[in-house]
């Protein structure tokens, strides 16, 4: 605050000098430079690291047991098709809409569940994202975003065989 300072030399002219506190401004510029710091702090783009196999190296996909393996066809329209195992063995295929996430992730948690029901690790389960042609970035980001949430640390994102595209169209009709 400011203060009034009075001189008592002589008492015809008084002297008066102000001085003005300035703490409270000190404390609004740090306020501000936390503040600023703070905020662009929390909007730099935070990446997360995917490795992907050279183009001419070749996945065997039957190492992983067929138990633990997980499939999801990005597609069209933010559609995915999902099933267990592989489409030699004519599984059971899901439809998930990727523009509800809850859709996906209950997908991966009901096989995370079973799983475990059948006394094995989830840390082995093994999800294979095959994207097509027709599919959007946005939609392998979608899906690659349900790896994380749910927790899945073993993912591949591999090219579509024909099998593949005969499974989707099999399933969207």
């Amino acid at each position: 605050m400011a203060q009034l300072e009075i001189s008592n030399h002589n008492k015809k002219s008084t002297h008066r000098s102000t001085s003005v506190d300035l703490t409270p401004m000190v404390d609004l510029g740090f306020l501000l430079i936390t503040f600023f710091i703070f905020t662009t702090t929390m909007s730099e783009p935070a990446a997360m690291k995917l490795n992907m196999p050279d183009d001419n190296d070749v996945i065997d996909s039957s190492l992983a047991p067929k138990s633990l393996v997980l499939t999801i066809l990005p597609d069209t329209n933010n559609k995915a098709v999902v099933f267990e195992g592989d489409l030699k063995d004519d599984p059971f295929i899901n439809k998930a809409d990727l523009n509800n996430s809850t859709s996906l992730r209950n997908l991966i948690i009901q096989k995370q569940q079973k799983i475990l029901s059948e006394k094995k690790e989830i840390k082995d389960m093994v999800v294979i994202i095959k994207p097509g042609i027709k599919s959007t970035y946005k939609n392998l980001i979608d899906v690659l975003d349900e790896m994380q949430i749910t927790g899945v640390k073993k993912y591949a994102v591999v090219k579509r065989s024909p099998g593949d595209e005969q499974a989707i169209t099999k399933a969207l009709l």
